[in-house]
């Protein structure tokens, strides 16, 4: 009979955490959108917020002067950060752009390579759920800043693609020897 209340007692305390838990999380967008929008205030980011849309909008400038435009938009209880990585391409190039998205969406570990071929861009999506940003919010830095360096990693490949007019084949190859560069320098 101890046994049996003991195991009773342990699943109400189970139940009951999960309950607090839930109703804590009620309010969980509101506190993920707190943090998106402190998470750009505090870095100095130049972005615009857009509260009634839950988007804030991020710009900078590469090497190539450049812009990169980078969305992040809270929506259904989900994150979505969107970037693009390619803003105009020759029509002529439309199966090399595409080559190059499959190439790409082969390796990334998250997100996807879309292309538009109508307005003739490519854009980095990624959907994350926020709960994990609610309860950490180094998470959500972190996933900002993959999204951010792997961006950066595309737009240079896109760009070396449009400027060179190379097969794509050739532009992953030398994209993926870099990655392993970059890999080996920083375990040495």
């Amino acid at each position: 009979m101890k046994k049996f209340l003991a195991n009773f007692s342990d699943r109400i305390q189970t139940f009951l955490k999960r309950y607090l838990l839930v109703k804590n999380m009620e309010n969980k967008s509101d506190e993920v959108w707190k943090l998106l929008v402190q998470l750009h205030k505090s870095s100095g980011f130049h972005h615009g917020v857009y509260e009634k849309e839950r988007i804030v909008e991020t710009s900078f400038s590469n090497s190539s002067d450049r812009t990169n435009l980078f969305l992040y938009q809270l929506q259904n209880e989900h994150l979505i950060f969107r970037s693009r990585v390619l803003t105009d391409f020759d029509v002529s190039q439309t199966n090399d752009v595409l080559v190059l998205c499959s190439h790409l969406n082969s390796i990334v570990g998250f997100g996807v390579v879309r292309p538009d071929l109508r307005n003739r861009q490519v854009e980095f999506y990624y959907k994350a759920n926020i709960v994990p940003y609610y309860f950490d919010e180094e998470v959500l830095y972190l996933d900002t800043r993959r999204h951010f360096q792997v961006s950066q990693d595309f737009a240079k490949a896109f760009d070396e693609l449009i400027a060179s007019n190379e097969d794509p084949v050739f532009i992953f190859s030398e994209f993926m020897r870099q990655i392993d560069q970059e890999t080996e320098t920083s375990t040495n």
